[in-house]
């Protein structure tokens, strides 16, 4: 797959386990919930980011959801969609 201009494709981050030892429900949503691993990066976005980097996607975005290789990802734009995670 080939990816137009600023365009990433992106997959979730395994979820962390929000349970304490005592199994206590630490809150009802994990800490990277909006962090995705880059899969595939588009011509313009590939000085900025490169598959592997870990990306924190804005809240109000939803991304537009693609299945590839039989798994469902998120098309997000680098610009305006997606901050660096360090």
């Amino acid at each position: 797959m080939k990816l137009l201009k600023d365009r990433i494709l992106v997959n979730p981050l395994p979820k962390e386990d929000n349970t304490s030892e005592a199994g206590i429900i630490l809150s009802n949503k994990p800490k990277n919930a909006n962090d995705f691993e880059v899969v595939i990066v588009g011509p313009k976005a590939e000085e900025s980011v490169k598959i592997g980097d870990v990306v924190r996607k804005h809240k109000n975005v939803p991304g537009i959801p693609i299945e590839y290789n039989g798994v469902m990802h998120l098309l997000l734009s680098l610009d305006s969609e997606v901050e660096f995670v360090l």
